[in-house]
Order: C-alpha cells, then sequence, then structure tokens
C-alpha cells in the first residue's frame, strides 16, 4: 500500500482527544502503542526523510517509501496500517499542539497545561507542516434576497 494514498484516506481521523494515547479504539488490542513505542515510531520515521519530506527527491518514489515502511514495522514489530495510522495520529497532535502554543494571546493567564512529552521529538516536521489559512468575510449570505430583476 502507498504511503501517500493511504494518508490521503485517513485525514478524517479524529483526533478531538485531548490525550493522544486515549480512545484508540481502531487499535484498543495493541499494547505496543505507549510513550516508548511512539518515540520508538519517531526515531524510525526522521530516520527516512522522504517519507514526511514532500521535497526530497524521493517523496513520491512509492517503491522507496513502500520499502521504508516495511523496515520500520520490522522494527516495530506491527503491521503497516498500524504503523502509518499511528503516525498519521501522532502527526495530527503535533500540529494541534503547535496550533495551541502559537495562539497564546499576550494577556492570557499562563497555560498550566503539560507540554506534550514528544512535542520536541517532532520538531523535525515543524517546517513541513503548513497552516490552514481560515477564510474570513463580513458579507452575509441571505438565501432569500429577491433578485434586482423582479424589482419593477
Amino acid at each position: 500500500m502507498a504511503y501517500h494514498s493511504y494518508m490521503s484516506s485517513t485525514n478524517s481521523v479524529n483526533m478531538e482527544n485531548s490525550n493522544v494515547y486515549e480512545n484508540d479504539v481502531e487499535n484498543e488490542n495493541v499494547g505496543e502503542y505507549n510513550k516508548e513505542g511512539d518515540e520508538l515510531l519517531i526515531d524510525l520515521i526522521n530516520s527516512y526523510p522522504h517519507l514526511w519530506n514532500k521535497e526530497d527527491k524521493d517523496y513520491k518514489d512509492v517503491n522507496k517509501c513502500d520499502n521504508s515502511w516495511q523496515e520500520i514495522v520490522t522494527v516495530m514489530h506491527l503491521s503497516v496500517k498500524e504503523c502509518m495510522s499511528r503516525w498519521c495520529r501522532l502527526r495530527q497532535y503535533y500540529s494541534k499542539e503547535r496550533q495551541s502554543q502559537e495562539f497564546i494571546s499576550s494577556g492570557s493567564a499562563p497555560n498550566k497545561k503539560r507540554p506534550w512529552e514528544l512535542y520536541e521529538q517532532m520538531s523535525f516536521i515543524d517546517k513541513h507542516i503548513y497552516k490552514r489559512r481560515r477564510k474570513y468575510t463580513n458579507i452575509s449570505r441571505s438565501v432569500n434576497e429577491p433578485s434586482q430583476s423582479n424589482v419593477s
């Protein structure tokens, strides 16, 4: 299974949990999803830049990506699907944590939430995560507005 096609099909992974280790329903019987397992997965993926760096010349090389995932699952003793899914969740959680740290108001009270243990370890993907721009408009849309042609 190609990494890129898998990632596009997992973009709807729900990351509303405040803890990345809770409610992993898809993999609830897999005990390897703990901090140590995640640290290992992050280190392994970091050693294969073509899996996360779109500027890497081998980023679109499906065979190389598949081979890299096979090497990762050999070390992790999990399936490719489980490792890819876990990486997707870790990356999404990192993005969420990064965003929450960036948007702390200057006049707000200090954040009492402990920083995520793996935040610094995930920082290698920082420059490869792009913020989505929010679209704002001051024009309201009315469904039942009469058109100019109906006015006589």
